[in-house]
């Protein structure tokens, strides 16, 4: 078996593989998305001091503007995770 019929059976593969699973991919992905604005949320909230604090030393702004801040990420993460669904 050479190169080139390798290759003609790996891409037959992958494409079979795709024509099967094209419906559930985009939900997939979705799902992925949603999971990781999900975790940056959750891990904001849990280490709001810490978020806080490195905000304040490497902005020098003060806690009041660190902490108003982590609070925007932490809504905009948590608040945005709904995705419309497009429109035909």
């Amino acid at each position: 078996m050479g190169h080139g019929d390798l290759m003609s059976r790996a891409e037959d593969v992958a494409d079979q593989f795709l024509r099967g699973t094209k419906h559930y991919l985009p939900h997939v992905a979705r799902l992925c998305l949603v999971s990781t604005f999900l975790e940056d949320g959750f891990r904001m909230w849990f280490q709001w001091a810490e978020q806080s604090e490195y905000i304040d030393s490497t902005w020098s702004c003060g806690r009041l503007l660190a902490n108003i801040f982590v609070l925007l990420n932490l809504l905009g993460q948590l608040g945005n995770t709904h995705t419309p669904e497009p429109e035909p």
